[in-house]
């Protein structure tokens, strides 16, 4: 049997940018594990779990992973689940599309993604992902978007 190089396979995954996940194809607890320990070139204590910052289990960045304990972790997945709830009850009361204002706000807002969602009823990924967008606009398409909505 071949042994396996969690390294490698971290490597493989692992981009320039250290604030999006590093998205191994699956969960691994072994993989998250490792890179926590050789980002910080230590053990992880007896008794303490790697938990993830980003809520993604498949993610093995380790600027998302801190250490606790068993009721760090069990807390975690307490405050992980009531916000999905708040912003599914956002979705759910959410009819038709974003208005051109809308996404020109959402998209040169300096609210969080969270709060931004719940105030329009659309998921934290098409914030992320409108954002994203917004970011490899030109200056001057910038401005002609938002020159767009003040002169319809």
């Amino acid at each position: 049997m071949k042994p396996v190089n969690r390294i490698a396979q971290i490597l493989a995954v692992a981009t320039d940018d250290d604030h999006h996940c590093w998205l191994t194809p699956e969960v691994d607890k072994r993989l998250y594990r490792a890179s926590w320990e050789a980002h910080n070139a230590m053990p992880i204590p007896p008794g303490m779990y790697v938990r993830h910052i980003c809520d993604q289990p498949r993610c093995v960045n380790p600027f998302h992973l801190t250490v606790g304990d068993s009721r760090m972790n069990a807390l975690d997945r307490v405050n992980r689940t009531l916000p999905k709830v708040q912003v599914r009850k956002a979705l759910s009361k959410r009819k038709g599309y974003l208005s051109q204002a809308e996404r020109i706000d959402i998209m040169t807002s300096d609210t969080s993604a969270y709060d931004i969602a719940c105030q329009y009823g659309v998921s934290e990924r098409l914030v992320n992902n409108m954002r994203e967008r917004w970011n490899s606009f030109t200056e001057l398409q910038k401005q002609m978007a938002i020159a767009k909505v003040k002169d319809p």
